[in-house]
């Protein structure tokens, strides 16, 4: 299955390879499976229940090394705190500040199950393949990612002004029945006392692997196992666990 562009489209191979395999399916314990596929895996793919709701037994994670001949293997985007916030209140939420993101909790395969972030309307969680859905879909291509914050200022040292990671977490306090975010300060020790300095990350370096959901037959990864010798049969019970095709 795979985008189909018309006639101009077709080529000789996969014409063929369609005509060559006509009438077979993929069972498991003899129902037809949902064949879920993707882009590129990243090194390995998941567990139906990491990336969506469900556990299906034949959409389990394997390793999958052939399919980092992909361009999507490794990636990189910057986020501003303004993307962010526009994204999240595009889904509902309405939010004017940013305090922090964290990972709270991966899957085995080291997808992101829980996405921590720290707003001033609260905490805001958000779960598996859903931080897709609330940031884009072109910006994260997976969810095996990492945020890393941007928290940084100008301190002036005895070579001149430069500019330093001070970190910075986000504090959090209860007044009554409210919950209060703070944004978190640096400490600056200077010739005429202690000053605070706030600090928030204005931008986020988001790392990531891998383009699609992660479940089932990695499409980069079936090209490998093609051209390192594996067939048809090989490459889908690579990717499907414990099905036959019939």
């Amino acid at each position: 299955s795979q985008v189909h562009s018309g006639i101009s489209g077709e080529r000789e191979s996969t014409n063929r390879a369609v005509e060559e395999t006509r009438g077979q399916l993929i069972y498991y314990n003899n129902s037809v499976i949902s064949a879920f596929y993707h882009s590129t895996s990243g090194g390995s793919t998941d567990n139906s229940e990491n990336v969506w709701r469900y556990a299906l037994p034949y959409i389990r994670g394997v390793d999958d090394p052939y399919s980092n001949i992909s361009p999507y293997t490794d990636w990189d985007i910057t986020l501003t705190e303004q993307e962010l916030i526009v994204s999240l209140n595009e889904s509902g939420y309405d939010v004017h500040t940013i305090y922090d993101i964290n990972v709270k909790s991966i899957s085995e395969f080291n997808r992101v199950l829980e996405l921590s972030i720290l707003t001033d309307k609260g905490e805001i969680i958000l779960e598996k393949e859903e931080t897709r859905t609330v940031i884009g879909y072109s910006k994260l291509r997976s969810t095996w990612y990492t945020f890393e914050g941007n928290n940084r200022a100008q301190v002036l040292t005895a070579d001149g002004l430069t500019s330093k990671n001070i970190g910075g977490t986000t504090v959090m306090r209860s007044d009554r029945n409210n919950t209060i975010l703070y944004k978190s300060n640096a400490d600056v020790l200077t010739s005429t006392g202690r000053y605070a300095i706030p600090t928030s990350a204005d931008a986020y370096l988001v790392v990531g692997r891998g383009f699609g959901h992660s479940l089932g037959m990695s499409q980069y990864g079936a090209r490998g196992m093609a051209e390192a010798g594996f067939n048809y049969i090989d490459i889908i019970k690579h990717y499907y666990t414990g099905v036959e095709v019939k």
